[in-house]
Order: structure tokens, then sequence, then C-alpha cells
């Protein structure tokens, strides 16, 4: 009986802890689904956050693009503008008060007494942007900034002369210009005109050139070296070096050599 008795006892152990070990596995199988499935929502959820990074990144570098084209657009100025060449307002507060520094200084010279040669001296070198040594001009004068015209050395320049230097304008060396004079670098658009907007053109004038009275120089003109031009003439074109011209337009009638 004792024999059969721990058999039974043995036998009721043995499927014991075979439904143990099922239930754990159940429960183990269980939570490693369970496991799987909160790693597979991690992971999804990763993807789902680097995906959102990646659009963020894309989104701040195009606001940054956007941000550094705006930042240079505004940096530029309308001084800026003038200077390149593009449209530009010349109702622009800045250009305004360079102007009207620039009539403070042309008022000294054009008022100043016929012997005060230092004082219109000293005026003229703190106008422009370069006057050369032994250079000359007979006051009145005018211009817009003075800050864009260079003068070369042993200038002679007569009554009258107008520069309107929105842009630069550099006259060389040993150059003689008569009375009533202009040189302009700025005109207005041919299409689509508004009252404040202006282009500008440079203008440059070589060594040993003598500009006859009362001549015009337009804007975009470059005038080469040993160049004479006739009273009274309209240059809208370049003038080559060793040419003379005269007439409106003003064209090549002969050479200097």
């Amino acid at each position: 009986m004792g024999k059969r008795t721990n058999s039974n006892s043995n036998s009721d152990e043995t499927e014991s802890n075979k439904k143990a070990k099922l239930y754990i596995e159940a429960i183990e199988k269980a939570e490693k689904e369970e496991f799987d499935e909160i790693d597979n929502i991690t992971d999804n959820k990763k993807d789902t956050k680097d995906t959102k990074n990646s659009e963020n990144d894309t989104d701040k570098n195009n606001k940054d693009i956007e941000i550094i084209e705006i930042k240079e657009e505004k940096e530029k100025t309308e001084k800026d503008k003038m200077i390149m060449g593009e449209t530009y307002n010349y109702n622009d507060p800045q250009l305004i008060k360079e102007r009207i520094e620039c009539r403070k200084l042309l008022k000294k010279i054009n008022d100043s007494e016929p012997e005060e040669f230092d004082k219109r001296l000293d005026c003229f070198k703190k106008l422009f942007k370069k006057f050369g040594d032994q250079s000359y001009i007979e006051p009145p004068f005018r211009c817009d900034y003075g800050s864009n015209i260079s003068i070369g050395k042993k200038c002679s320049i007569n009554f009258n002369l107008t520069i309107l230097d929105c842009t630069y304008v550099t006259i060389g060396d040993n150059c003689l210009i008569g009375p009533d004079c202009k040189i302009i670098a700025v005109t207005h658009p041919l299409i689509e005109r508004e009252f404040e907007k202006e282009l500008t053109l440079p203008v440059k004038i070589g060594d040993d050139c003598f500009i006859g009275a009362g001549s015009i120089i337009l804007p975009g003109v470059t005038i080469g070296d040993k160049v004479v031009i006739g009273a009274g003439s309209v240059v809208s074109t370049n003038i080559e070096s060793n040419s003379i011209v005269s007439g409106n337009p003003a064209k090549v009638v002969g050479k200097t050599k």
C-alpha cells in the first residue's frame, strides 16, 4: 500500500510540475509578446520622432535660407543700390542726409572770398573721394554727393562745372575742363518711370583731356587719354584715346596724333 501511495504521490507531483511548467511558459510567452509589442511601439515612435526631426530640420534650413536672403536684401541700402547701378529711391533718408552735408561744403566753397584759396582747397579735399595735387576748380561748382568723385593731379576746371555723381565719376591727370560743363552719372528708368526712382552709370575721363565749354558728358561714358571734345558737344558714347570729337551727338572729327 505504501509503495502505491508513494507512486500516486509521485505521479501527482509530476503532473503538478508539468502544469506549473506549462503555466510559467504561457506567462513567459505572454510577457515576451507584450514586450515585443512594446518594443515595436517604441520603435515606431522613434521612427516617427526621427521623421519629425528630419522634417523640422528641413523646415529650419528653409527658414534659415529665407532669413539669409531677406537679411542680405535688407542690408543692401539705397546707397548700395545707387552705387551698384540698381534702381534706387533718391529720397532715402541716408541719401538726403549726405546730400545736405554736400550742400554745406558747397556753400562754403561757392560763398568764399576770392583770396580764400586754402579754404576752398580744404573743402574740396573733404568733399571728394580724391583730389590730386595742384588741381583747381573755379567756383561756383555743384555736385550731388562729392564722395563719388575722383580728380587727378594738375587739373584745371573752370566756372560752373556740375557733376551729378550718384555713382563714380573719375577724372584723370592733367585735364582741362571749360566753363559750364556737365558730367552726368545718373538717369531715370525709361520704362515705368517713377518720380523717386533713379539709375546710375559711372563716367570715366582719361589723362590729358580737354573738354570744351558747355559740353555734356552723359551716363556710362568712358573717355580715353588725350581726347579733345569741342565746345557744346554732347558725348553719349565711349571715345577712344587720341580722338577729337564734336557735335550733338559727338562724333570723331580728327585725331590728336
